[in-house]
């Protein structure tokens, strides 16, 4: 996480499987097999759609096809929340840099028609078009990114994600971020 947000587009998306992909196996690895939903923040974890695909694929045997039922069935599974309504938080890749990436074992091959645009792996996109709940984190984020995407998910609702301190924070660390504001002002006075 030293780099996050850094490097170019090969590297970006090599972090953007680690996250989606390789957080899919953690879990898997660390015993959680039955879970039933995910979450994306943003596309950063998309790729997680990809590996839940794979799933459905090797539990019908490793030369089954990713079928329509799959789809549906991951889609049941996926919330995604948006909260960054400028176009350039939301990443996408150009497709010759994706088979590139992910080599022969490219789990989207034979779907891209139903995940990319125009040429494009839109991370924002394949969580969208994969999640049966899209929240936005405020009405305005809601609005402004269902007019600037290029199909209209239909984000279901308006949430916010800024929780006040005190409503999640333990009573102690309560307690010393009270007292360093008492030494912040006595500072501030002198």
């Amino acid at each position: 996480t030293n780099y996050l947000y850094g490097g170019d587009d090969k590297y970006r998306l090599c972090q953007e499987m680690i996250l989606g992909i390789g957080g899919i196996r953690i879990l898997r690895a660390l015993g959680y097999h039955d879970l039933n939903r995910y979450h994306m923040n943003e596309g950063h974890a998309s790729l997680l759609v990809l590996e839940l695909l794979a799933e459905f694929r090797v539990a019908r045997g490793n030369g089954a096809e990713i079928s329509k039922e799959d789809i549906v069935a991951v889609r049941r599974q996926c919330v995604f929340t948006t909260h960054t309504p400028v176009p350039a938080g939301h990443d996408q890749f150009n497709l010759d840099l994706v088979h590139q990436v992910f080599g022969l074992a490219n789990p989207m091959q034979s779907h891209e028609h139903e995940f990319c645009c125009e040429g494009l792996l839109n991370l924002t996109y394949l969580a969208l078009e994969n999640s049966h709940f899209v929240n936005g984190v405020s009405k305005e984020h809601r609005e402004v990114f269902v007019l600037r995407a290029a199909r209209d998910f239909g984000i279901q609702r308006a949430i916010t994600h800024s929780l006040g301190l005190r409503s999640v924070a333990h009573i102690g660390a309560l307690q010393v971020v009270d007292f360093l504001a008492v030494v912040l002002q006595i500072f501030h006075e002198v």
